[in-house]
């Protein structure tokens, strides 16, 4: 499910689901003729009644842009937006929207690329904010314009292993998880990190016709493997296993990305499998053709390297098979949205 704004200002909820698109309705101004500014909006679905979807807003209320509030609306309040005072958490700094939002352990959470995340619990009465900072040595507190200039490039978070991960280029990638609980405070745990070098020298990655010294833009982090990230350069999408610090595979995309942050505008979706019977499983003559194999002159050494090679073989095929869904599954899925948007759009026109 996902938030779609259409050109015109109006926004969308998606159900790829139910292959259904809505309008949803404007956020009213809170006094006559002013807007609230809108920090970011997005989806998450209550624990208790699974098909109970909710469209959350953050704003920023006229007293201050540090105080906000909560702005709600669901299938059933029809035209109306429930607003529901947040209890703020006063120690976190002046909010921006760099980021998007994520739905994780029936939270919302809203992620500013230079500070870190707010999150509360959309489905109570009087949520209460948590600020999350990022990990130690990257925030920025006194972000400017220069700084945040291509931040979605070098900066990502999503969810990976029902785990909140972030992901930084600084000459070299890391990614960090968020260990968090109902009983413990939030906090960040390094879980690998590899010099962009390593991608640079890789052989798929010079066979792929990719520029060695050129910084890539971060796509997004496998949601099944959250050591496999995956970048965007020239037009071609790429894996990357920050683990054994070798790149798995390289797809040409089929659209442009230069006018665009990859990490805000690909998402990575786990699908049912029922979606992809009618095609079959990815058989691995249909992998990307790149030649991994090392020659070595001692048994050993052979033995070694057909065990190192069936086990980059086996991470090749799940990061293409991941990668070939969220492909295709994002294709088709923004495809009919698309036509649904413009179903109801025209009745729009046709009521006036």
């Amino acid at each position: 499910m996902v938030v779609a704004s259409a050109f015109n200002g109006v926004r969308y909820f998606c159900d790829a689901h139910t292959r259904v698109a809505t309008m949803i309705p404007p956020i009213p101004p809170m006094e006559p003729s002013l807007i609230p500014p809108v920090i970011s909006i997005g989806v998450v679905q209550d624990p208790i009644r699974p098909d109970y979807t909710m469209v959350a807003c953050l704003v920023c209320t006229n007293s201050s842009p540090q105080f906000m509030e909560l702005r709600c609306w669901t299938y059933t309040s029809g035209s109306q937006w429930v607003v529901k005072p947040l209890t703020n958490c006063l120690q976190h700094p002046v909010w921006g929207s760099q980021g998007g939002v994520l739905s994780h352990m029936s939270k919302i959470w809203f992620i500013d690329l230079p500070l870190g995340l707010l999150f509360c619990d959309p489905f109570i009465e009087k949520p209460k904010l948590t600020y999350v900072a990022l990990p130690e040595g990257c925030l920025m507190l006194v972000p400017d314009i220069r700084s945040c200039h291509n931040l979605e490039k070098r900066r990502c978070v999503n969810i990976s292993q029902d785990k909140i991960c972030y992901v930084q280029l600084d000459g070299e990638a890391c990614l960090w998880s968020l260990l968090y609980s109902e009983s413990e405070s939030p906090e960040w745990q390094l879980e690998y990190k590899a010099p962009l070098a390593d991608i640079w020298g890789d052989k798929i990655y010079k066979t792929s016709g990719l520029t060695p010294g050129k910084v890539p833009a971060i796509a997004m982090i496998d949601p099944t493997d959250c050591a496999v990230l995956y970048f965007i350069e020239q037009d071609v999408l790429f894996s990357f296993d920050i683990r054994s610090k070798r790149v798995l595979m390289s797809k040409s995309l089929e659209m442009r990305t230069d006018f665009c942050y990859p990490s805000q505008f690909l998402h990575s979706w786990l699908l049912p499998s029922n979606m992809f019977e009618e095609n079959g499983p990815v058989e691995s003559d249909n992998l990307p053709s790149n030649d991994l194999d090392e020659q070595s002159d001692s048994d050993d050494d052979e033995e070694s390297d057909n065990e190192d090679d069936e086990d980059e073989e086996h991470g090749r095929q799940n990061s293409w098979v991941c990668a070939q869904e969220v492909i295709s599954s994002g294709q088709a899925a923004w495809e009919y949205f698309e036509s649904q948007l413009e179903a109801v759009q025209g009745n729009q026109d046709g009521e006036q």
